[in-house]
């Protein structure tokens, strides 16, 4: 159904930190619409949790909102994420900010994503610094609205996931096993934790930006940076979200960080595990040493979260590496994500443009 929207609709400036808890469950009820369109079988967040999370600020990021409605009931919103002075990569990315919109189904192509893209865009350009948008999008008509503004498709990835009663342990132990056994000759060991150990933060921090960094980007222009600040920033915000981090890394016979596969459990939604990332420096690549960490964090899932139904992780489509064991695993498409970005001198041409077609 398309509701014809003619002048019913007003659009508000909104800030989640200052918001009465009515005026976020008002939120939370759009964001509950939104969440059952694209995952018919999970439980829906929390109310309490969304609470916490919405009053919770990203020191590094300022975030603008803005709130569409039509008859006083929230049908939409759009944000605009800028980077901050605050933030370690602030001076290479400063060009860049980021947004997102999200539209209740019925209400789409009604030119109401136009009217909540030009606040974005009217708030984009008094930053001076901010030169490109970019966002991502798992919807049908997300793609198509990003397409229709001429933007720059950079990326395509996917959210995939694992059920763990699908899993193929036979293969897992044997990857375990293969592990443990090169680990053994190699003088190679595995450091578990759940906050960096501070004698070896600097260098963990080093090998994940690095590992992280070397995976596909497409033509994504930003690239993530993380400092022992960043990081111990966000062990904190993992403990106020009631949340769990979980890392494990390889280390070499001279005690050197080969790899690292990491993952973060939150009570909220208890039957999933977010997989995140899994790297491994180049110098030690070609010693299944993704495979064995991958493996020996799956084996610790099945025994800590006995009650885990599946693990999500995200890949890009060009990371055929990663994939490859990813789907041994028993990994499969949930959905897919498409990045765009615009430049925003671009943008306005062709937002005049669609209004006087």
């Amino acid at each position: 159904m398309c509701v014809k929207m003619k002048e019913n609709y007003i659009i508000e400036t909104f800030d989640p930190l200052k918001a009465t808890d009515q005026e976020l469950f008002e939120v939370f009820n759009l964001l509950d619409i939104l969440f059952k369109e694209k995952e018919k079988d999970d439980p829906l967040p929390t109310k309490e949790f969304r609470l916490k999370n919405f009053r919770h600020k990203n020191p590094e990021i300022d975030s603008y909102w803005w709130l569409l409605k039509y008859d006083e009931r929230v049908i939409g919103f759009s944000i605009l994420n800028v980077r901050n002075k605050d933030s370690p990569s602030y001076e290479k990315n400063k060009h860049i900010a980021y947004f997102q919109m999200r539209i209740q189904k019925e209400y789409r192509r009604n030119g109401l994503g136009l009217e909540l893209l030009k606040k974005i865009m009217t708030k984009a350009k008094e930053f001076e610094a901010i030169t490109t948008l970019q966002n991502n999008t798992s919807y049908e008509s997300g793609f198509a609205f990003c397409t229709k503004l001429n933007g720059i498709l950079c990326l395509e990835s996917s959210e995939n996931r694992c059920y763990i009663k699908d899993v193929d342990w036979a293969l897992m132990l044997e990857w375990k096993e293969q592990g443990q056994i090169r680990a053994k000759q190699d003088g190679r060991s595995l450091l578990w934790f759940e906050k960096c150990p501070e004698d070896i933060i600097e260098e963990f921090c080093k090998v994940y930006t690095e590992t992280m960094n070397e995976q596909p980007f497409g033509e994504l222009e930003s690239r993530p940076l993380i400092t022992p600040e960043t990081l111990r920033k966000s062990e904190e915000d993992f403990e106020k979200l009631n949340s769990t981090w979980h890392a494990v890394i390889s280390r070499e016979k001279n005690g050197a960080i080969s790899g690292v596969t990491d993952i973060i459990f939150a009570a909220y939604r208890a039957h999933r595990i977010e997989q995140e990332l899994t790297g491994v420096k180049k110098e030690y690549r070609g010693k299944g040493l993704g495979k064995w960490l991958k493996a020996e964090m799956l084996f610790f899932i099945r025994k800590k979260y006995p009650n885990v139904k599946f693990i999500s992780t995200g890949n890009a489509d060009a990371n055929a590496a990663m994939l490859s064991i990813n789907t041994r695993m028993g990994f499969k498409l949930h959905q897919q994500i498409r990045s765009y970005k615009f430049r925003l001198t671009d943008l306005e041409k062709r937002i005049t443009e669609i209004k006087n077609h």
